[in-house]
């Protein structure tokens, strides 16, 4: 979702951030040794960890703010070629250590898939693939079946899919928060979130 969000045009944002970026003391509590220089630490003030993240409606002022400030700032790390993957490799915080995000798309994107398969990658994260013309869904499994063994499987679930209103069913039986990466003509509140960033 991060590497989706990309990075406004807005002149005030890259001013307000950079000036982040050069007062924030980069010097970390504990030893975190592939830290960046200027990266600030991932906080959970922002009230969406464990959330699903089902439509943008369910998304605060804050928690928006929080999402554009952090993918702005990793935005910075990767044009200066800075590494990020300690972010969900080892270290900053044991909550995020090692990652696995499923990608369960019944509807083919490119951009989309790549983005949230990126995104992980370069944070340090895994993913595992449920391919809907390999998978048990060839057989008549239901969404909600394929949903709660992959959300035994991984850490967050990213659901797209056809049909409107299947990341709210998913969400309802999935053991892990989802992700709405699109379901039909319904919501793909990351691709909003793009869409309001340029």
């Amino acid at each position: 979702m991060l590497m989706e969000l990309g990075v406004g045009d807005s002149a005030e944002r890259k001013v307000r951030s950079t000036a982040r970026l050069k007062t924030r003391d980069a010097s970390p509590a504990r030893p975190t040794p592939s830290i960046p220089s200027g990266l600030p630490g991932i906080t959970t003030s922002h009230g969406l960890q464990g959330q699903h993240v089902l439509s943008v409606q369910g998304l605060s002022k804050d928690q928006l703010n929080h999402i554009f400030n952090l993918a702005q700032t990793f935005r910075v790390c990767i044009n200066k070629e800075r590494p990020l993957e300690h972010i969900l490799k080892a270290g900053m915080d044991r909550m995020l250590e090692g990652k696995l995000l499923a990608l369960m798309f019944y509807e083919v994107s490119t951009r989309t898939f790549c983005s949230f398969q990126a995104a992980i990658q370069r944070l340090g994260g895994r993913t595992v693939t449920m391919d809907t013309n390999t998978s048990s869904v060839k057989k008549g499994e239901t969404l909600e079946d394929s949903v709660i063994m992959m959300s035994g499987y991984a850490d967050v679930v990213v659901l797209r899919h056809p049909e409107p209103g299947a990341v709210a069913r998913a969400a309802a039986v999935s053991r892990r928060p989802v992700i709405n990466a699109g379901d039909g003509v319904g919501e793909h509140p990351t691709q909003a979130l793009l869409e309001c960033c340029h």
